[in-house]
C-alpha cells in the first residue's frame, strides 16, 4: 500500500468507522425483514450515505430498482448502477458508503454434480436470503445475509445472520457491483451526464430510514 492509498484508508476510517459501517447494515437489515414479512417480497434497493454528518445525522439517499430483465441481466445492473452513481453526483451529494439491499439466492456448499458455472438460482441446495451489501469509498465492503423460508403464505425468518467486514487491500470480500456506483460518480464529475433510467425516489437522514415508499421503481 503507498502512501496516498494509507491517507485515503485513514482518511475513510475518520468518516465513517467499522462500527457506524456494521451498524448502518443492521439497521438496513432489519427494515428490510419488517418489509418482508409484510409485503412477502423486497425490491432491490440502493441506499448511498454520505460522507460528512450535519448535526450528527448522516445524509441518506435511495433509490428503488426496477425487477424484471433490467435488474436480471449482470451488464444491466452494472450499468444502472453506474448511471445512479451519475445521478448522485448531479445532485451535490458527497457519498461516503453505497449499499445494496435485495433478496438473492445462495449456494452453500459446492455440488459436485453442478457444472462450476451453474447459476445459484439453479443450484437445488440453494437457499433465499436477504442481502445488505456495502462498499465505503475507500474500499471497505460488508455483506449481511439472512435466511428465510417460504411455508404458503408465511415467511419465516432464521434469526442466525452473516456479517463480514474487510478491507479491499485485505484480498477478501469485495463488491464488483458497488464499484460501477462510484465509477459513475467519477465519470460525472468528468462530465458525463445520467442516463435517465435512474431516478432518487428519496433522500432524507440516518434517523428517519423507515419513512417513504419502499417499493418505488426507477425508471
Amino acid at each position: 500500500m503507498d502512501k496516498n492509498e494509507e491517507e485515503v484508508k485513514v482518511l475513510g476510517q475518520n468518516l465513517i468507522s467499522d462500527d457506524e459501517i456494521e451498524k448502518m447494515a443492521e439497521e438496513f437489515m432489519e427494515i428490510e425483514k419488517s418489509t418482508l414479512l409484510k409485503d412477502k417480497s423486497v425490491f432491490p434497493k440502493i441506499i448511498v450515505a454520505s460522507a460528512i454528518k450535519e448535526n450528527d445525522k448522516r445524509a441518506i439517499i435511495v433509490a428503488g430498482v426496477a425487477g424484471g430483465e433490467a435488474w436480471n441481466s449482470s451488464e444491466s445492473k452494472r450499468e444502472l448502477m453506474a448511471d445512479f452513481g451519475k445521478k448522485v453526483y448531479s445532485t451535490g451529494f458527497k457519498p461516503g458508503m453505497v449499499f445494496l439491499v435485495s433478496e438473492a439466492w445462495l449456494s452453500v456448499q459446492p455440488n459436485k454434480e453442478l457444472n462450476e458455472v451453474t447459476m445459484p438460482s439453479e443450484d437445488p441446495n440453494r437457499k433465499e436470503v436477504l442481502i445488505v451489501n456495502g462498499l465505503s469509498i475507500d474500499g471497505r465492503s460488508i455483506l449481511k445475509s439472512c435466511e428465510f423460508e417460504h411455508f404458503g403464505e408465511e415467511i419465516r425468518i432464521k434469526p442466525d445472520d452473516i456479517v463480514k467486514i474487510a478491507h479491499e487491500d485485505g484480498g477478501k470480500a469485495e463488491s464488483t457491483l458497488l464499484k460501477h456506483f462510484y465509477m459513475g460518480y467519477v465519470k460525472a464529475s468528468s462530465g458525463e451526464a445520467p442516463s435517465g433510467r435512474t431516478k432518487i425516489v428519496r433522500m432524507g437522514d440516518s434517523e428517519n430510514l423507515e419513512e417513504g415508499n419502499e417499493n418505488e421503481t426507477i425508471h
